[in-house]
Protein backbone atom coordinates (compact mmCIF):
# COMPACT_ATOMS: atom_id res chain seq x y z
CA UNK A 1 0.00 0.00 0.00
CA UNK A 2 1.38 3.34 -0.99
CA UNK A 3 0.71 6.37 1.19
CA UNK A 4 0.19 9.47 -0.87
CA UNK A 5 2.39 12.44 0.08
CA UNK A 6 -0.60 14.64 0.73
CA UNK A 7 -1.61 12.45 3.69
CA UNK A 8 1.52 13.43 5.69
CA UNK A 9 1.29 16.30 8.24
CA UNK A 10 3.17 19.44 7.35
CA UNK A 11 3.80 20.49 11.04
CA UNK A 12 3.51 19.07 14.53
CA UNK A 13 0.47 19.75 16.73
CA UNK A 14 0.72 22.99 18.73
CA UNK A 15 0.18 21.21 22.11
CA UNK A 16 3.52 19.39 22.02
CA UNK A 17 6.43 20.74 24.16
CA UNK A 18 8.91 22.90 22.24
CA UNK A 19 11.74 22.91 24.82
CA UNK A 20 14.05 20.06 25.70
CA UNK A 21 14.73 19.14 29.37
CA UNK A 22 18.05 19.98 30.99
CA UNK A 23 20.85 17.65 29.99
CA UNK A 24 19.80 17.09 26.36
CA UNK A 25 22.26 17.94 23.58
CA UNK A 26 22.13 21.58 22.62
CA UNK A 27 22.94 21.06 18.95
CA UNK A 28 19.66 19.34 18.11
CA UNK A 29 17.27 21.23 15.82
CA UNK A 30 14.60 23.12 17.74
CA UNK A 31 12.11 23.24 14.85
CA UNK A 32 10.75 20.60 12.51
CA UNK A 33 10.74 20.98 8.77
CA UNK A 34 7.64 22.50 7.34
CA UNK A 35 7.51 20.04 4.43
CA UNK A 36 7.96 16.33 4.44
CA UNK A 37 10.00 14.56 1.79
CA UNK A 38 7.85 12.82 -0.79
CA UNK A 39 10.29 10.11 -1.82
CA UNK A 40 10.20 8.19 1.51
CA UNK A 41 8.79 4.71 1.63
CA UNK A 42 5.81 3.91 3.85
CA UNK A 43 8.05 1.96 6.20
CA UNK A 44 10.39 4.93 6.60
CA UNK A 45 7.50 7.26 7.15
CA UNK A 46 6.01 4.98 9.79
CA UNK A 47 9.37 4.72 11.58
CA UNK A 48 9.79 8.45 11.42
CA UNK A 49 6.35 9.03 12.91
CA UNK A 50 7.05 6.53 15.71
CA UNK A 51 10.33 8.34 16.46
CA UNK A 52 8.47 11.66 16.68
CA UNK A 53 5.84 10.11 18.92
CA UNK A 54 8.48 8.56 21.21
CA UNK A 55 10.34 11.87 21.42
CA UNK A 56 7.13 13.73 22.31
CA UNK A 57 6.23 11.21 24.99
CA UNK A 58 9.76 11.41 26.43
CA UNK A 59 9.54 15.21 26.59
CA UNK A 60 6.14 15.07 28.32
CA UNK A 61 7.45 12.49 30.82
CA UNK A 62 10.51 14.68 31.53
CA UNK A 63 8.31 17.77 32.08
CA UNK A 64 6.10 15.82 34.50
CA UNK A 65 9.16 14.57 36.38
CA UNK A 66 10.50 18.12 36.67
CA UNK A 67 7.12 19.30 38.03
CA UNK A 68 7.11 16.52 40.62
CA UNK A 69 10.68 17.37 41.59
CA UNK A 70 9.77 21.06 42.03
CA UNK A 71 6.79 20.13 44.22
CA UNK A 72 9.03 17.90 46.33
CA UNK A 73 11.58 20.72 46.75
CA UNK A 74 8.82 23.17 47.80
CA UNK A 75 7.43 20.67 50.30
CA UNK A 76 10.92 20.09 51.71
CA UNK A 77 11.46 23.87 52.10
CA UNK A 78 8.17 24.29 53.94
CA UNK A 79 9.04 21.34 56.16
CA UNK A 80 12.42 22.89 56.95
CA UNK A 81 10.78 26.23 57.87
CA UNK A 82 8.27 24.45 60.13
CA UNK A 83 11.11 22.55 61.76
CA UNK A 84 13.02 25.80 62.38
CA UNK A 85 9.95 27.39 64.00
CA UNK A 86 9.39 24.37 66.19
CA UNK A 87 13.05 24.36 67.19
CA UNK A 88 12.89 28.07 68.12
CA UNK A 89 9.78 27.51 70.24
CA UNK A 90 11.40 24.52 71.92
CA UNK A 91 14.53 26.60 72.65
CA UNK A 92 12.50 29.44 74.23
CA UNK A 93 10.59 26.92 76.35
CA UNK A 94 13.84 25.29 77.41
CA UNK A 95 15.32 28.67 78.43
CA UNK A 96 12.19 29.50 80.47
CA UNK A 97 12.35 26.09 82.12
CA UNK A 98 16.06 26.59 82.87
CA UNK A 99 15.31 29.94 84.54
CA UNK A 100 12.53 28.40 86.62
CA UNK A 101 14.73 25.48 87.64
CA UNK A 102 17.58 27.83 88.64
CA UNK A 103 15.26 29.98 90.77
CA UNK A 104 13.75 26.92 92.39
CA UNK A 105 17.22 25.53 93.04
CA UNK A 106 18.24 28.78 94.76
CA UNK A 107 15.12 28.68 96.95
CA UNK A 108 15.66 25.02 97.76
CA UNK A 109 19.30 25.66 98.68
CA UNK A 110 18.36 28.55 100.98
CA UNK A 111 15.58 26.49 102.59
CA UNK A 112 17.96 23.58 103.07
CA UNK A 113 20.56 25.84 104.66
CA UNK A 114 17.94 27.29 107.00
CA UNK A 115 16.71 23.81 107.94
CA UNK A 116 20.30 22.72 108.58
CA UNK A 117 20.91 25.76 110.78
CA UNK A 118 17.77 25.04 112.78
CA UNK A 119 18.84 21.41 113.15
CA UNK A 120 22.26 22.57 114.38
CA UNK A 121 20.64 24.81 116.96
CA UNK A 122 18.41 21.99 118.18
CA UNK A 123 21.42 19.65 118.38
CA UNK A 124 23.41 22.23 120.32
CA UNK A 125 20.52 22.73 122.73
CA UNK A 126 20.30 18.97 123.18
CA UNK A 127 24.05 18.76 123.80
CA UNK A 128 23.81 21.54 126.35
CA UNK A 129 20.96 19.80 128.14
CA UNK A 130 22.97 16.58 128.20
CA UNK A 131 25.98 18.45 129.56
CA UNK A 132 23.84 20.04 132.25
CA UNK A 133 22.41 16.67 133.20
CA UNK A 134 25.67 14.72 133.40
CA UNK A 135 28.55 17.18 133.51
CA UNK A 136 29.93 20.15 135.36
CA UNK A 137 28.94 23.61 134.11
CA UNK A 138 31.69 26.20 134.26
CA UNK A 139 32.08 29.75 132.98
CA UNK A 140 34.16 28.41 130.12
CA UNK A 141 31.48 25.94 128.98
CA UNK A 142 28.80 28.65 129.20
CA UNK A 143 30.91 31.05 127.14
CA UNK A 144 31.63 28.33 124.57
CA UNK A 145 27.97 27.39 124.32
CA UNK A 146 26.94 31.02 123.93
CA UNK A 147 29.47 31.51 121.13
CA UNK A 148 28.22 28.37 119.40
CA UNK A 149 24.61 29.50 119.75
CA UNK A 150 25.47 32.95 118.37
CA UNK A 151 27.22 31.37 115.39
CA UNK A 152 24.21 29.16 114.70
CA UNK A 153 21.87 32.15 114.87
CA UNK A 154 24.08 34.04 112.45
CA UNK A 155 23.96 31.10 110.06
CA UNK A 156 20.17 31.04 110.38
CA UNK A 157 19.94 34.78 109.71
CA UNK A 158 22.19 34.37 106.68
CA UNK A 159 20.06 31.52 105.32
CA UNK A 160 16.86 33.55 105.84
CA UNK A 161 18.46 36.53 104.06
CA UNK A 162 19.48 34.28 101.15
CA UNK A 163 15.93 32.95 100.95
CA UNK A 164 14.48 36.46 100.92
CA UNK A 165 16.98 37.54 98.26
CA UNK A 166 16.20 34.60 95.98
CA UNK A 167 13.55 36.74 94.27
CA UNK A 168 14.46 40.18 92.90
CA UNK A 169 11.66 42.75 93.02
CA UNK A 170 11.69 45.99 91.05
CA UNK A 171 10.44 49.15 92.81
CA UNK A 172 8.58 50.15 89.63
CA UNK A 173 6.75 48.35 86.85
CA UNK A 174 8.26 48.29 83.37
CA UNK A 175 10.42 46.25 81.02
CA UNK A 176 13.80 44.74 81.87
CA UNK A 177 16.27 46.62 79.70
CA UNK A 178 19.58 45.07 80.79
CA UNK A 179 20.89 42.38 83.17
CA UNK A 180 24.59 41.99 83.92
CA UNK A 181 24.37 38.42 85.24
CA UNK A 182 23.21 35.12 83.77
CA UNK A 183 21.06 32.26 85.05
CA UNK A 184 22.80 30.41 87.86
CA UNK A 185 25.18 33.27 88.74
CA UNK A 186 25.09 35.16 92.03
CA UNK A 187 23.34 38.51 91.96
CA UNK A 188 25.67 39.98 94.61
CA UNK A 189 27.12 43.22 93.29
CA UNK A 190 25.09 42.92 90.07
CA UNK A 191 22.19 45.01 88.82
CA UNK A 192 19.20 44.85 86.51
CA UNK A 193 17.93 47.88 84.63
CA UNK A 194 14.14 48.30 84.43
CA UNK A 195 12.75 50.79 81.93
CA UNK A 196 9.43 52.16 83.22
CA UNK A 197 6.99 54.90 82.42
CA UNK A 198 6.02 57.86 84.58
CA UNK A 199 8.58 57.79 87.42
CA UNK A 200 11.21 60.23 88.64
CA UNK A 201 14.17 59.41 90.92
CA UNK A 202 15.48 62.36 92.97
CA UNK A 203 18.63 62.39 95.14
CA UNK A 204 18.70 64.55 98.28
CA UNK A 205 21.24 65.11 101.08
CA UNK A 206 20.01 64.46 104.64
CA UNK A 207 21.90 66.21 107.49
CA UNK A 208 23.12 64.23 110.46
CA UNK A 209 20.52 65.77 112.79
CA UNK A 210 17.67 64.34 110.67
CA UNK A 211 19.28 61.05 109.62
CA UNK A 212 17.45 59.05 112.31
CA UNK A 213 14.07 60.29 110.99
CA UNK A 214 14.68 59.26 107.36
CA UNK A 215 14.21 55.63 106.32
CA UNK A 216 12.93 53.72 103.28
CA UNK A 217 9.19 54.32 103.05
CA UNK A 218 9.30 57.92 104.33
CA UNK A 219 6.73 59.89 102.34
CA UNK A 220 7.88 62.84 100.26
CA UNK A 221 6.65 65.43 97.78
CA UNK A 222 8.75 66.60 94.83
CA UNK A 223 8.46 69.53 92.42
CA UNK A 224 10.34 72.22 90.53
CA UNK A 225 12.34 74.79 92.49
CA UNK A 226 10.25 77.60 94.06
CA UNK A 227 6.96 76.04 92.94
CA UNK A 228 4.32 73.79 94.50
CA UNK A 229 5.24 70.13 94.79
CA UNK A 230 2.75 68.17 92.65
CA UNK A 231 4.54 64.81 92.71
CA UNK A 232 4.17 62.31 95.55
CA UNK A 233 6.59 59.52 96.32
CA UNK A 234 8.68 57.94 99.05
CA UNK A 235 12.27 57.36 100.08
CA UNK A 236 13.61 54.09 98.63
CA UNK A 237 17.25 54.11 99.81
CA UNK A 238 19.38 55.92 102.41
CA UNK A 239 23.17 55.63 102.48
CA UNK A 240 24.70 54.01 105.56
CA UNK A 241 27.94 56.00 105.41
CA UNK A 242 28.05 59.81 105.16
CA UNK A 243 28.65 61.26 101.71
CA UNK A 244 30.08 64.55 102.97
CA UNK A 245 32.81 65.05 105.59
CA UNK A 246 33.04 68.84 105.51
CA UNK A 247 31.35 70.43 108.52
CA UNK A 248 28.21 68.50 109.41
CA UNK A 249 28.08 65.03 107.80
CA UNK A 250 25.23 64.38 105.38
CA UNK A 251 23.74 61.21 103.95
CA UNK A 252 22.44 60.58 100.46
CA UNK A 253 18.79 59.50 100.07
CA UNK A 254 16.88 58.65 96.90
CA UNK A 255 13.20 59.46 96.40
CA UNK A 256 11.05 57.64 93.85
CA UNK A 257 7.99 59.66 92.79
CA UNK A 258 5.25 59.08 90.24
CA UNK A 259 5.73 61.46 87.28
CA UNK A 260 3.27 60.45 84.52
CA UNK A 261 3.57 63.83 82.76
CA UNK A 262 7.41 63.89 82.84
CA UNK A 263 7.53 67.14 84.84
CA UNK A 264 11.07 66.34 86.04
CA UNK A 265 13.28 65.36 83.09
CA UNK A 266 16.52 63.56 83.82
CA UNK A 267 19.30 65.92 84.91
CA UNK A 268 17.08 68.76 86.17
CA UNK A 269 17.10 70.23 89.68
CA UNK A 270 14.13 69.61 91.96
CA UNK A 271 12.94 70.52 95.42
CA UNK A 272 11.82 67.78 97.82
CA UNK A 273 9.98 67.81 101.14
CA UNK A 274 10.18 64.80 103.44
CA UNK A 275 7.44 64.02 105.93
CA UNK A 276 9.67 63.33 108.92
CA UNK A 277 7.08 63.57 111.67
CA UNK A 278 3.31 64.04 111.90
CA UNK A 279 0.97 65.23 114.63
CA UNK A 280 -2.81 65.44 114.73
CA UNK A 281 -5.28 67.21 117.02
CA UNK A 282 -2.54 69.36 118.55
CA UNK A 283 -2.29 73.02 119.54
CA UNK A 284 -0.51 75.12 116.88
CA UNK A 285 0.33 78.79 116.38
CA UNK A 286 1.82 80.69 113.44
CA UNK A 287 5.59 80.41 113.21
CA UNK A 288 5.87 84.22 113.27
CA UNK A 289 4.53 84.22 116.84
CA UNK A 290 7.38 82.07 118.19
CA UNK A 291 10.92 83.10 119.15
CA UNK A 292 13.13 80.03 119.27
CA UNK A 293 15.42 79.46 122.26
CA UNK A 294 16.48 75.87 121.54
CA UNK A 295 15.26 73.16 119.19
CA UNK A 296 12.39 72.36 121.55
CA UNK A 297 11.80 75.57 123.54
CA UNK A 298 10.67 79.08 122.56
CA UNK A 299 8.89 82.16 123.89
CA UNK A 300 5.50 83.53 122.89
CA UNK A 301 4.10 86.98 123.72
CA UNK A 302 0.65 86.61 125.32
CA UNK A 303 -1.86 89.47 125.84
CA UNK A 304 -4.80 89.60 128.25
CA UNK A 305 -7.30 91.12 125.83
CA UNK A 306 -7.82 92.25 122.29
CA UNK A 307 -7.04 95.89 123.18
CA UNK A 308 -4.17 95.23 125.56
CA UNK A 309 -1.22 97.64 125.35
CA UNK A 310 1.38 95.22 126.76
CA UNK A 311 2.24 91.56 126.40
CA UNK A 312 3.87 88.98 128.65
CA UNK A 313 6.46 86.50 127.40
CA UNK A 314 5.62 82.86 128.02
CA UNK A 315 8.08 79.99 127.60
CA UNK A 316 6.63 77.11 125.60
CA UNK A 317 7.75 73.68 124.47
CA UNK A 318 7.53 73.24 120.69
CA UNK A 319 7.11 70.16 118.55
CA UNK A 320 6.57 69.52 114.87
CA UNK A 321 6.32 72.35 112.36
CA UNK A 322 5.13 72.75 108.80
CA UNK A 323 2.83 74.74 106.60
CA UNK A 324 3.70 78.00 108.39
CA UNK A 325 2.57 76.70 111.81
CA UNK A 326 4.36 75.11 114.77
CA UNK A 327 3.10 72.73 117.44
CA UNK A 328 2.90 73.94 121.07
CA UNK A 329 3.40 70.96 123.35
CA UNK A 330 3.04 72.89 126.61
CA UNK A 331 2.94 76.49 127.87
CA UNK A 332 -0.21 77.67 126.05
CA UNK A 333 -3.85 76.69 126.11
CA UNK A 334 -6.49 76.99 123.44
CA UNK A 335 -8.17 80.42 123.34
CA UNK A 336 -5.23 82.52 124.59
CA UNK A 337 -4.33 85.62 122.56
CA UNK A 338 -0.80 85.87 121.20
CA UNK A 339 1.15 88.53 119.31
CA UNK A 340 2.50 88.04 115.80
CA UNK A 341 5.47 89.65 114.00
CA UNK A 342 8.34 91.10 116.08
CA UNK A 343 7.48 90.44 119.73
CA UNK A 344 10.49 92.43 121.02
CA UNK A 345 8.71 95.73 120.33
CA UNK A 346 6.19 97.31 122.77
CA UNK A 347 2.48 97.05 122.08
CA UNK A 348 1.21 100.68 122.32
CA UNK A 349 -1.77 100.41 120.05
CA UNK A 350 -3.41 97.14 121.04
CA UNK A 351 -5.39 95.27 118.42
CA UNK A 352 -5.54 98.23 116.04
CA UNK A 353 -1.79 97.91 115.41
CA UNK A 354 -0.90 94.24 115.88
CA UNK A 355 -4.23 92.40 115.59
CA UNK A 356 -3.37 89.47 117.91
CA UNK A 357 -4.77 86.08 117.01
CA UNK A 358 -6.07 83.21 119.09
CA UNK A 359 -4.17 79.98 119.56
CA UNK A 360 -6.25 77.14 118.14
CA UNK A 361 -6.14 73.41 117.77
CA UNK A 362 -5.12 72.43 114.26
CA UNK A 363 -7.12 69.52 112.80
CA UNK A 364 -4.50 68.93 110.12
CA UNK A 365 -1.16 67.18 110.80
CA UNK A 366 1.83 69.42 111.34
CA UNK A 367 5.26 68.47 110.08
Amino acid sequence: MTVPPTALPTELPSGLPTELPTGFPTDLPTTLPTAWPTDLSPTDLTALLESFQSCSEAMVTTAQAEARAGAAILAASQGLADANRQAGAALAQAQAELTRVAQQAARDAAAEAMAQAQADIEQQIADQMAALAGGTVTDATIARDRATLLQARQQLDSAEADLAAATLTSPLSGTVGAIDFAVGESSAGRSATVVGQGAARVSVEVPLALRALVAPGTRATVGQLASPHPLHGEVVTVSVLPTSDSGTPSYSAEILADDPDALLPSGTYAEATLELRTASDVLTVPVSAVTKITDTTATVEVVDGARATSASPVTVVTGSSGGGRIQIVSGLSEGQLIVLADRRLPVPGGIDQYRPVRASASPTPSR
